[in-house]
């Protein structure tokens, strides 16, 4: 019988969060770069109008993209985390 024991172990879940976390950061990218794109148009139209839901509506697209932004930082900490793990399991 072929168990996995400790090590094995270990290097298999750090490889499988490893895998979730790229997968989970090509996915936020869509989604930062859609919401941008958002504001950004929501942007143009308030440009043209004086509407005061097309105001209000910048206000919380510009909050998202906030965010969405301010969790970058915490993606290169954990990349920064992630990367000092790898050392421990070569």
């Amino acid at each position: 019988m072929n168990k996995k024991v400790g090590l094995e172990i270990d290097d298999e879940l750090h490889n499988r969060l490893l895998q979730n976390f790229t997968d989970f950061i090509e996915n936020f990218s869509p989604v930062l770069d859609t919401a941008t794109r958002y504001h950004d148009n929501i942007q143009a139209e308030k440009l043209i109008s004086d509407d005061v839901a097309i105001i209000e509506k910048e206000k919380l697209a510009h909050e998202l993209v906030n965010n969405l932004n301010s969790m970058v930082p915490i993606f290169m900490n954990i990349a920064l985390i992630e990367n000092k793990l790898e050392k421990y399991n070569k």
